[in-house]
Order: structure tokens, then C-alpha cells, then sequence
């Protein structure tokens, strides 16, 4: 969806795309968010005021509306987090759109790989 530039690290012992297990969550949340939030509350309403929904489905929007911002701001927190940030920054999600596009803008850190058992046992025995 947003597209990563992605890059290795050890980390304990094993070779994982530090970005990639961040990605998909990043993807769902603000995907699932971003419709839930603004898109699926603005189509009921255009709904309910044309009389297409039964009256008693208004308690069902603050819901998604609500829902979508959770998931919106945890899919911008994993993004952040994905790109060497730490999960506060994410809390721009909280701007929506803006927040986002602040987000995108945000150049990538180098990600901090940890040393292996090998690596620790050969540095001790130099």
C-alpha cells in the first residue's frame, strides 16, 4: 500500500526484514481505520438522512467512528514504528490526513541490529 524500502538486521541470531512485520499491520489499520472513520460514517449518514436505514442504526456510527480512529492511529504507530520510530510518533495519526502525509514525510532511521550469541562468543575470545 505505502511501499517500504527495506532493509536487513541480525537480530538474535536470525536474518528478518525489520520493516516487513510492521508493514502488514501498518497496512490494516490505517486502511480498516481510514474507512471506518471517515468513509463508512459519512456514506450512513447520507443514508439515514434519505431514509434508506432504520432511525435506530444512528447509535452504530460513534462506533465506527471510534473504531476507526483506534485502528487508523495503531496502523500509524506501527508504521512509525517500522520506520525506526518510536510508537509516540505515531500519535500524529491523531491529525488524520495530515498526520499521514507528516508520517511519509519522516526519512527512514537505520535500524540498530543486535548482536548474535556468535558474534558476542567470537568477540570475547579476540
Amino acid at each position: 500500500m505505502l511501499g517500504y524500502p527495506y532493509t536487513k538486521n541480525q537480530t538474535r541470531g536470525k536474518n528478518i526484514n525489520m520493516l516487513a512485520e510492521y508493514k502488514k499491520r501498518a497496512d490494516i489499520g490505517m486502511g480498516l481505520g481510514f474507512l471506518l472513520w471517515i468513509v463508512l460514517p459519512i456514506c450512513g449518514a447520507v443514508l439515514l438522512k434519505s431514509q434508506q436505514l432504520p432511525s435506530y442504526f444512528w447509535f452504530l456510527f460513534p462506533a465506527l467512528f471510534c473504531g476507526g480512529i483506534f485502528l487508523f492511529i495503531w496502523g500509524c504507530t506501527c508504521y512509525a514504528k517500522g520506520k525506526g520510530y518510536g510508537r509516540p510518533v505515531g500519535l500524529l495519526g491523531f491529525l488524520n490526513l495530515i498526520g499521514l502525509l507528516i508520517l511519509l514525510s519522516l526519512p527512514e532511521k537505520d535500524h540498530i541490529s543486535l548482536p548474535t550469541i556468535e558474534d558476542i562468543e567470537k568477540a570475547e575470545i579476540e
